[in-house]
């Protein structure tokens, strides 16, 4: 999801953003959103231990995703699965979504942090045993931002600031297209790439969940365990770093 696709979305007003009295209360997942899941390499046991659920209004069935800050919801993210739409809740928080792993022991212990371009790539670390599988809230950037570091577009990053700081080794799952790629760039730049690694993903892919869809599950570890240290400047060669993106 591109920066452009999220601000056509909110320009539309209740299409891009959600009140949640417009849906119904309904947590469990409805058949066809667990088949759909299915399809996509989640299992039901692990959507279910994420919360993720169906809610309702007049225009259907609506696949959310909740977004927690020390346990306590302060957004979700509602998907249309048979077409590309999605909305979050007006008003709510952006973050890190399942930044509450990032409060894990297995951090301290030197554990790396998965952080995907969405929540179906985080789903898929976590099938795979990476429990540590984050998403950012807005997916990636259509165009270069100039400076990230002080850019709005990734002030969710501060609401966790403290625990990313105990973070010693991130993993950027981001996208292989060109935006993929800026989001990359731009995490790597805020978080310090000293502590990042970036992936490669097989031809015909472009993010893990189009991995698992040609290689399944093994393919998925495979890609995750031979990620690449992001480059520091100075200290190895120009052909060491990711492809940038395109100007």
């Amino acid at each position: 999801m591109t920066d452009a696709s999220m601000s056509a979305q909110q320009k539309t007003g209740s299409s891009g953003y959600a009140s949640t009295a417009d849906f119904e209360a309904a947590p469990a997942l409805h058949p066809k959103h667990i088949e759909y899941l299915a399809k996509r390499g989640v299992q039901y046991e692990t959507a279910a231990h994420m919360k993720v659920h169906t809610a309702q209004d007049n225009r259907g069935n609506w696949l959310v995703f909740p977004y927690r800050l020390d346990g306590k919801v302060v957004n979700r993210k509602y998907r249309m699965t048979a077409e590309k739409q999605h909305r979050m809740d007006q008003g709510g928080t952006l973050c890190l979504w399942n930044a509450d792993c990032l409060r894990s022991p297995l951090v301290k212990e030197g554990a790396s942090v998965i952080i995907t371009e969405g929540e179906f790539d985080a789903l898929i670390a976590m099938e795979c045993g990476h429990t540590l599988a984050t998403s950012v809230p807005n997916g990636a950037p259509a165009e270069a931002i100039d400076d990230p570091v002080n850019s709005n577009r990734y002030k969710f990053l501060w609401e966790t600031e403290k625990e990313l700081e105990g973070v010693q080794h991130f993993i950027l799952a981001t996208d292989g297209d060109g935006p993929g790629r800026i989001l990359a760039h731009d995490l790597a730049a805020i978080l310090g790439a000293e502590r990042c690694s970036f992936l490669e993903y097989p031809e015909g892919c472009k993010d893990l969940n189009g991995v698992y869809d040609l290689h399944g599950y093994e393919g998925v570890t495979r890609t995750i365990k031979a990620a690449k240290p992001f480059p520091v400047q100075g200290l190895h060669d120009f052909f060491d770093f990711p492809d940038m993106p395109p100007v």
